[in-house]
C-alpha cells in the first residue's frame, strides 16, 4: 500500500477545505460542485452547464475530479462521467488539457512549462480551462483525432458541414433526462447562466497562497514571470475583463474610467515587488503583455524583460534596431512612423542612421516581435524554469 507523506496529507486536506467554502460561498458560473462522500475531500463531483449561445447550450454535463495526496504540488484528474464528442476528451472521458500535465519540461510535447500545472492553480483555474476547452478545442494534440478531424471540417467550412455539432446537440438532449432526474433546471440564458460576484481569497486561503508561493520562489532554480493587464489596475489603469475593465464596460455601452493618465500612472507594489525579487536573485526574467511602460518605470532591466505587446513610451529604428524610451506616449501605435528619426552615430565622421522611428505597439493584425518573443521563449524553456502569471 503507497505511504504518503502525513504533512502533504495535511496540507492538501487544508487547501481542499478552503477551495471547496470558497467556491460554495463564491461559485463559478456554469458549475456546481459537490464531494462524492461528505468524508473523502479527494473526490468531486461538478455539475457543468453548457454555456448560452455555444454548441453546449442547455446542457447538463457531469465530471469527477480526483485529487492526489501531495496536492496542489500535483495535478488532479479530471474525467467526464457523461458522453462526451470532443476533440479533447478521450472515450473514457478523461480530460487532455495542458493544466492537468505535471509540471515537467518536455520539448517533444510542445507545451511550455508554464502552460502545465504549478502548485498557484486550483480547481476555479482548472473549471475554467475546461469550459473554455469545450468551445475552443486544441487539434494539434487531439485525444479523440475523428472528433479533431470533425471539428476541423466544421471550422474550415465555416459552418457548413454540421456533423459536428449535429452529434453535439444530440448529446445534449440526451442530458436532458439526467437533469430532470437530479431535479436540476438547467440555465439557458446569460442571465441565468452569469452569476454576478467578485471573487476574493479570505484571510486564512490568501495566507495559504503567499506561504506557499513563497516557498516554491525560494526553491525554485530560475524563476521567470508573465505579467498581465492586472498587475497596473491599482496604478489606477483598467484591466480589459475586470468588473470594470475596457471590455466590460464597452459591451454594457459605457466608458472605462482611467483614474490617472498614462503619464501620471506609477508602479504598483506588485511592479516594485518583482523588482525587489529580481535584485534578490530570485526573479530571472519578466515576460509582461502590458504597454504602460510600468515594469520599465520601476526600474526593473530591460534587458531581462519582453514587453511582447510594446511599450506605449518607447519607440524604435525601424533601420538600426535602436530604441528610445521617452518621458511621454509615443501618441501612435500600430508600428506606425512616429515623424522622428534615429539620431545614433555608429562611427566618428559617419552621418546619424535617420532610420525612420516607429512606435512599438502592437495592433491586432501585428505578429509578436520576433526579439521579445525569442527571449521569452528561451526564458521559458530555461530547465529546471519555474514560470508564474500575474
Amino acid at each position: 500500500m503507497a505511504q504518503h507523506d502525513p504533512s502533504h496529507v495535511a496540507s492538501s486536506q487544508k487547501a481542499l477545505m478552503l477551495e471547496m467554502k470558497s467556491l460554495q460561498e463564491e461559485p463559478v458560473e456554469g458549475f456546481k460542485i459537490t464531494l462524492v462522500d461528505e468524508a473523502d475531500l479527494y473526490n468531486w463531483e461538478v455539475a457543468i452547464f453548457g454555456p448560452p449561445n455555444t454548441h453546449y447550450e442547455g446542457g447538463y454535463f457531469k465530471a469527477r475530479i480526483k485529487f492526489p495526496m501531495d496536492y496542489p504540488y500535483s495535478p488532479p484528474s479530471f474525467r467526464f462521467l457523461t458522453k462526451m464528442w470532443h476533440p479533447n476528451i478521450y472515450e473514457n472521458g478523461d480530460v487532455c488539457i495542458s493544466i492537468l500535465h505535471p509540471p515537467v519540461d518536455d520539448p517533444q510535447s510542445g507545451e511550455l512549462p508554464s502552460e502545465r500545472w504549478n502548485p498557484t492553480q486550483n480547481v476555479r483555474t482548472i473549471l475554467l480551462s475546461v469550459i473554455s476547452l469545450l468551445n475552443e478545442p486544441n487539434t494539434f494534440s487531439p485525444a479523440n483525432v475523428d472528433a479533431s478531424v470533425m471539428y476541423r471540417k466544421w471550422r474550415d467550412s465555416k459552418g457548413k458541414d454540421r456533423e459536428y455539432v449535429e452529434i453535439i446537440r444530440k448529446q445534449v438532449v440526451a442530458t436532458k433526462a439526467e437533469a430532470e432526474r437530479d431535479g436540476v433546471k438547467v440555465p439557458t440564458t446569460l442571465a441565468e447562466y452569469c452569476i454576478r460576484t467578485r471573487v476574493f481569497d479570505s484571510p486564512e486561503e490568501l495566507k495559504v497562497k503567499v506561504e506557499t508561493l513563497a516557498q516554491l520562489i525560494k526553491e525554485s532554480q530560475y524563476f521567470v514571470v508573465h505579467s498581465g493587464a492586472g498587475i497596473s489596475t491599482s496604478a489606477g489603469i483598467p484591466d480589459f475583463r475586470g468588473p470594470k475593465g475596457v471590455w466590460t464596460l464597452e459591451e454594457k455601452g459605457e466608458s472605462p474610467n482611467f483614474e490617472t493618465t498614462f503619464e501620471d500612472a506609477r508602479p504598483s507594489l506588485t511592479h516594485l515587488a518583482l523588482l525587489g525579487l529580481q535584485r534578490a536573485g530570485y526573479l530571472k526574467y519578466l515576460i509582461s503583455q502590458n504597454v504602460d511602460g510600468l515594469h520599465v518605470r520601476s526600474g526593473f532591466p530591460r534587458d531581462l524583460l519582453s514587453e511582447l505587446h510594446g511599450n506605449m513610451f518607447v519607440e524604435e529604428c525601424e533601420k538600426c534596431g535602436r530604441q528610445y524610451v521617452r518621458e511621454k506616449v509615443i501618441g501612435v501605435m500600430g508600428l506606425k512612423p512616429t515623424g522622428r528619426h534615429c539620431d545614433v552615430v555608429r562611427s566618428r565622421g559617419l552621418r546619424a542612421c535617420r532610420g525612420k522611428l516607429i512606435s512599438t505597439i502592437l495592433d491586432w493584425e501585428d505578429a509578436l516581435p520576433d526579439r521579445d518573443l525569442n527571449k521569452a521563449e528561451d526564458a521559458s524553456r530555461s530547465n529546471p524554469a519555474e514560470t508564474f502569471h500575474s
